[in-house]
């Protein structure tokens, strides 16, 4: 044997007979043995069914909790959300009615002028009154507008708009009354109804039934802090009643003049012929005011405790441009 065909046999003894691996068309090449694994595998983790995705998908819906299964405190949380026909409805279940009637209400507006039906937004909707007296203790308006029904007192007291009235929580209230002298008789013979609606709003929207000492009064509730009220408006009050009112916080105003013993700054913003507009800023305090020579009545008096000294020069800002704009008239 040469010495080439003893060193190739060396070679194919020490590292074996090359092995060449051909698959055949159409020739499974997998082993026994991962055949074996393969059937054992189909065998324990069948392919799932239509039938057996349902039956997942029921168990999962089992987990979720049901309405009824909720705590107390958030069904009534949820309650405050919805609108009132769908929390009325709700009455049918003796549970949820039992929850309901003891959660709040919060609503955008409250207006109560027609005889029998009241206006409520969120959204704007009528109901009957009753329906609103009902709900009224545990209800808190962000707007609270009223027309006070009859003639004397006696009528408007036993109302459903005078049990809705003082029971009713808001934070800013219109209050009227079928013609000023039945809201001045009204206001007269209640004391104590001027210091309860100053605890319970802070924007108070008058009509012209208020005397000047009545005014003076959640003036200076506006001032000590003592209560929530932090804005009055009296829309068409007479002229003399504003005049004895400015006289009484020690404002003379005479001649379109503004005077004051204090640190102030007066802008006449008005650019009607017929009366003028004056802002008065003293601190934090803005008062406004009408002055109107053709009539008796003036189309009204605000009072502002502005939150904060911001809030303040933000008035004073605008106060400037409407006086610079009707000096340029």
């Amino acid at each position: 044997m040469s010495a080439p065909e003893a060193g190739k046999r060396v070679d194919e003894e020490t590292t074996g007979p090359e092995v060449v691996d051909r698959k055949e068309d159409g020739e499974d090449t997998a082993s026994p043995s991962q055949a074996n694994v393969k059937e054992a595998d189909e065998e324990t983790f069948p392919a799932q069914t239509v039938d057996s995705e349902e039956t997942a998908a029921d168990e999962t819906n089992s987990e979720i909790p049901s309405l009824l299964s909720l705590p107390r405190e958030l069904l009534s949380h949820i309650f405050t959300f919805l609108p009132l026909e769908d929390r009325m409805r709700a009455r049918v279940n003796k549970l949820l009615s039992d929850i309901e009637s003891s959660s709040k209400y919060y609503l955008d507006t409250v207006s109560v002028q027609e005889p029998s039906t009241a206006t409520i937004s969120r959204p704007m909707r009528k109901c009957p009154l009753e329906c609103i007296d009902r709900i009224a203790d545990r209800t808190t308006a962000q707007w609270f507008e009223i027309m006070m029904p009859g003639s004397d007192k006696d009528i408007i007291k036993s109302s459903v708009k005078y049990s809705i009235f003082s029971r009713i929580n808001f934070s800013r209230i219109t209050l009227k009354f079928r013609g000023s002298f039945v809201g001045q008789e009204f206001m007269k013979d209640e004391p104590l109804l001027l210091n309860e609606l100053s605890k319970k709003g802070n924007f108070l929207d008058f009509g012209p039934f208020l005397t000047e000492d009545q005014i003076h009064q959640i003036y200076k509730n506006i001032l000590d802090g003592s209560m929530r009220v932090r804005h009055l408006m009296i829309r068409g009050i007479p002229t003399g009643t504003r005049l004895a009112f400015l006289d009484l916080i020690g404002i003379t105003f005479v001649n379109s003049e503004v005077r004051w013993d204090r640190d102030f700054q007066v802008y006449k913003t008005s650019y009607c012929q017929t009366h003028d507009r004056f802002d008065v800023f003293a601190g934090r305090l803005q008062i406004s005011f009408d002055d109107d020579t053709s009539s008796k009545y003036d189309y009204g008096v605000s009072i502002i405790l502005h939150p904060t000294e911001q809030s303040k020069l933000e008035a004073v800002h605008v106060a400037q441009k409407d006086s610079a704009f009707r000096n340029n008239l």
